[in-house]
C-alpha cells in the first residue's frame, strides 16, 4: 500500500497532475477552519486510470463550460486545440471592458486548462457578478459566460 499524498488548496476543485501510470487512486477531502481545526474525512471517492480509456488528440477547436459555475474563489477553464495555435484566452465584464488575459501565447494541439482566481490584470480582486470569457485561437473565436459569487 502506498502512501497518501496531502496537499492544501482554496480552490473548490482539484486536478491531480501527479497522475502518471494506469491504475486505481482514492482520494478523501478535509477542510480547515481559520483556527487550525480539521475536519473527518470525507468519503473516499476512486478513479481508475485505463490505458484503453485515453483521451485522444482533439480534432475540433471547443472552448467548454468553466467548472465550477457558479465559482468562488476560482475556475477553471478547459479547451480543445486540434492543431498547434496561437491562443488568447481574455475575461471581460458586461461592460466589455478587459478584466484579463489569462492566456497569450503559441500552444501545441492537446486538451487544455487555465485557472482564473478571481482578480484583474494587477492582481486585485475584482466584484461579484456576471463575466465573459472569450477564447480565440487561429480562426476559432468563442465565448461563454461565468458567474462569481462571493
Amino acid at each position: 500500500m502506498e502512501s497518501a499524498v496531502v496537499f492544501t488548496s482554496i480552490d473548490s476543485f482539484y486536478t491531480d497532475l501527479e497522475v502518471s501510470s494506469v491504475g486505481s487512486y482514492e482520494y478523501w477531502v478535509t477542510a480547515v477552519d481559520l483556527s487550525g481545526l480539521e475536519s473527518e474525512a470525507s468519503s473516499f471517492v476512486s478513479a481508475v486510470l485505463s490505458a484503453g480509456e485515453e483521451m485522444g488528440m482533439p480534432v475540433n477547436f471547443a472552448l467548454k463550460q468553466n467548472y465550477p459555475n457558479p465559482f468562488n474563489p476560482s475556475t477553471q477553464i478547459q479547451y480543445a486545440l486540434p492543431s498547434e495555435s496561437k491562443v488568447l484566452i481574455s475575461i471581460y465584464d458586461l461592460t466589455g471592458r478587459k478584466v484579463k488575459t489569462l492566456v497569450n501565447e503559441v500552444q501545441s494541439a492537446g486538451h487544455k486548462s487555465v485557472m482564473w482566481n478571481a482578480t484583474n490584470e494587477i492582481g486585485r480582486p475584482v466584484s461579484a457578478g456576471m463575466y465573459i470569457y472569450s477564447i480565440q485561437a487561429g480562426n476559432f473565436i468563442q465565448n461563454r459566460k461565468m458567474v462569481l459569487m462571493k
